[in-house]
């Protein structure tokens, strides 16, 4: 009797030890699928913002390219667009990164898009007041490219933070269609945007975008760097530096960089002459 009771006080232990473990596992995975599911909304809702904003900014970069095609039909400033528009993320590219992997990249993101938006706005207020000009315009794609230069990489280190590892090339996949619309309808629309309205309508619609990028980020959680809490000395040149020798070993992706760059040059003058071609 004595052993009965004994060992049913054991199996009960054992059933009590069980049911705590299995309590604590069910606990984990609630937790564990909580914090998935937080972080694939963080994400969406960013990309959701980025891809409002990015759409905006393409069609607007058409419509830019029609209008100087339009009123100077020059091929010289034709290509000092692009090159305003570009040559600032060329020459910052190298060295962004030091600064993304130190600093905060939400706040990065967010000042990047006010930034960006603060200077169409000024094109806007130029069209409005009739003081529109094809040297403001060159002034404000100029320092649009360096707002695009510290925002761009940005959003590309922030998504393997918020996004869960299994599920990382899905996301990139998306961000990779999102390109890929706006590039094939973004034309399009520019046309028909141009045809019917304002430069400054078209603009003014770029400045709203990048609202509502600075709005979904706002609002949404990304997480810090530790290294935000010991930043020390920044070493620009160093670092970079330091960037280029680890990439130098990996004989693949050195070879990707340089082809995307040679292609990138070979074909930036001859795109900035299409218009002209039309």
């Amino acid at each position: 009797m004595t052993k009965k009771n004994k060992g049913y006080i054991i199996d009960e232990k054992l059933t009590i030890n069980d049911t705590v473990e299995l309590q604590t596992g069910m606990g984990a995975a609630v937790s564990g699928f909580k914090e998935t599911h937080n972080r694939k909304k963080n994400f969406f809702t960013i990309w959701t913002g980025q891809a409002i904003s990015q759409f905006s900014s393409s069609v607007l970069q058409f419509a830019v390219v029609w209008y100087l095609t339009d009123h100077t039909g020059s091929a010289m400033v034709l290509t000092a667009a692009m090159m305003m528009g570009f040559l600032p993320q060329g020459v910052l590219g190298p060295f962004i990164g030091v600064f993304i992997d130190r600093y905060n990249r939400k706040r990065i993101m967010i000042l990047s898009d006010l930034f960006i938006s603060a200077a169409s706005l000024v094109m806007v207020i130029a069209g409005w007041t009739g003081t529109l000009s094809t040297e403001l315009i060159l002034v404000v794609l100029f320092f649009r490219s360096i707002g695009s230069a510290f925002h761009t990489p940005c959003l590309q280190a922030v998504t393997p933070q918020i996004v869960p590892e299994d599920q990382l090339t899905r996301c990139a996949g998306y961000s990779q269609a999102l390109e890929s619309v706006s590039q094939i309808l973004s034309p399009v629309l520019a046309a028909v945007f141009y045809s019917s309205w304002s430069l400054s309508g078209i603009i003014f619609l770029d400045v709203l975008g990048a609202l509502a990028a600075v709005f979904t980020l706002a609002i949404t959680e990304i997480p810090k760097l530790p290294e935000e809490e010991n930043r020390g000395k920044v070493h620009v040149l160093r670092e970079a530096m330091e960037g280029f020798l680890i990439l130098k070993t990996n004989k693949g992706m050195l070879g990707l960089v340089l082809i995307s760059t040679l292609y990138t040059l070979a074909l930036m003058p001859t795109s900035a002459l299409f218009p002209l071609m039309s």
